[in-house]
């Protein structure tokens, strides 16, 4: 029987608790299972217990009426984007997810898919031989292109549309800060507080006005807003407006950001790893030639589908997952008062030495066909009841808009750090790549790497868009 342990991080310091830790969160979460399996935290008063082992992690994730969600981050949260089923209590989670699963059902994904290459197309349209490509801001562009036509599919309320993205938009570049500070603190000015409070009604205001639309025109499309009008609840009953738009905002703001994060990291690491790009473009010339993925494509990705599970595991987009125990309870052997707030960070799992080897070399072959890894140790959509239902979207949109990126383009990693966000998600701000255009069977000729180099080389750059940077220099 295995034997957990409990510790509390050392450096605690009066009245901030480990607060001065948040300047660099990454390293902080990092080198927390060197003390035990739970590990205390104290952000000021408030007291947070850190899962850093995949067994216990597992039992926090599965048991999701124990460990229902909750916690500072979820709070915060559900101001963006209120009661959805991704923010929801578990008492409540089972009905709304039977009413939004099947919009991620399987039979649907080759037309997503087809909105997905068509709107790479048109941003990768604009790309130029030899320009420079400011990657976030650009991927940020099409995945929110393309959860919104997922959600709003009808070409009568595109000006609506572009509204509400722009809306969302907005309130993203607030919300990171929003994240990781107290709700008593909106009192101060903080950046971006009435530029967000003004995003986020708009944002209400134009959902209301497409549901009003659609009901009165009586438009049915295949897409996420007409399958929500047309559900019923448990008793019969039609969704309220105020329900809609919950579950529309929680869908975007998971479509949009996190794709976008992971797809850029994966430009990012495939550029910094000639070998790894040799090995893509060869994927990409044999099943692609010169052609947008499809659906079709999807089983013969392998490599691509390597690239970006690994880095899923490098650079989890969702890097911290907290839960509130909704009773007293027992985990690995340790008691749990109620209420205590349990985090689990796939950031520590996916670098924990004792079940990821060499954990911080970028290696989509730890990911081939046999030998791949326990999945244990590997989180990135979280697990049990509260898996994020978008994950098979996520997984194809990065799939493809990678495997149709490396048909046309060679990335070229240009001088200088790369400012790792540390918000909500994981992001890589002010990332630029160089753009070379790859025709079949041709590669452009790269200079070669510096041995050791790590895989992700970040910096601290502390804005208001980004709220904290990790400014460690490191692999992985």
């Amino acid at each position: 029987m295995t034997t957990y342990t409990r510790a509390s991080a050392p450096r605690r310091l009066p009245l901030i608790g480990h607060a001065a830790g948040l300047r660099d969160p990454l390293s902080l979460l990092t080198s927390l299972p060197q003390y035990g399996d739970l590990v205390s935290l104290w952000i000021g008063p408030a007291h947070l217990l850190i899962v850093c082992h995949p067994d216990l992690a597992r039992d926090v994730l599965t048991h999701d009426r124990i460990y229902d969600k909750g916690g500072m981050l979820y709070e915060r949260l559900r101001e963006v984007i209120g009661s959805g089923v991704g923010s929801c209590p578990s008492d409540a989670h089972r009905g709304q997810r039977r009413l939004v699963q099947p919009a991620f059902h399987r039979s649907r994904m080759a037309g997503y898919a087809a909105e997905m290459t068509r709107q790479l197309a048109l941003e990768s349209g604009r790309w130029r031989d030899g320009g420079t490509l400011a990657v976030y801001p650009a991927l940020t562009s099409v995945t929110s292109r393309i959860i919104a036509k997922t959600l709003f599919s009808s070409d009568e309320i595109t000006a609506h549309t572009d509204e509400f993205a722009a809306a969302m938009s907005t309130m993203l570049q607030s919300m990171a800060l929003r994240m990781l500070v107290p709700p008593a603190w909106d009192r101060l000015p903080l950046p971006g507080r009435h530029r967000f409070q003004r995003a986020r009604i708009r944002m209400r205001h134009i959902s209301a006005q497409i549901i009003t639309h659609y009901r009165a025109t009586g438009i049915d499309e295949p897409d996420v807003l007409s399958m929500l009008l047309a559900a019923r609840t448990d008793i019969g009953e039609p969704l309220s407006d105020n329900a809609i738009i919950d579950e529309i905002t929680t869908l975007y703001l998971a479509g949009t950001e996190t794709n976008a994060s992971t797809l850029s990291w994966a430009c990012h690491l495939v550029a910094e790893h000639p070998n790894v790009q040799r090995r893509l473009h060869d994927e990409a010339d044999a099943v692609l030639g010169r052609r947008a993925a499809t659906w079709d494509d999807i089983g013969q990705l392998v490599y691509t589908r390597q690239i970006i599970d690994e880095t899923l595991r490098l650079c989890p987009p969702g890097w911290l997952l907290t839960r509130t125990a909704t009773t007293d309870a027992e985990l690995g052997g340790v008691p749990i008062p109620r209420g205590t707030t349990v985090a689990v960070s796939p950031y520590i799992l996916h670098h924990n030495p004792d079940f990821w080897p060499d954990p911080q070399t970028f290696d989509p072959d730890r990911w081939a066909e046999p030998g791949r890894p326990r999945t244990d140790a590997y989180v990135p959509f979280a697990g049990g009841a509260r898996k994020c239902l978008g994950s098979n979207f996520a997984l194809a949109q990065t799939t493809l808009s990678l495997a149709t990126i490396a048909a046309t383009w060679h990335l070229e990693s240009l001088p200088g750090p790369v400012h790792r966000g540390i918000g909500a998600t994981l992001t890589p701000n002010r990332l630029r790549l160089r753009l070379h255009r790859h025709p079949p069977g041709h590669r452009h000729r790269q200079p070669p790497m510096p041995r050791n180099r790590p895989a992700l080389e970040v910096s601290q750059a502390n804005t208001s868009t980004a709220g904290i940077r990790d400014e460690s220099q490191r692999k992985g």
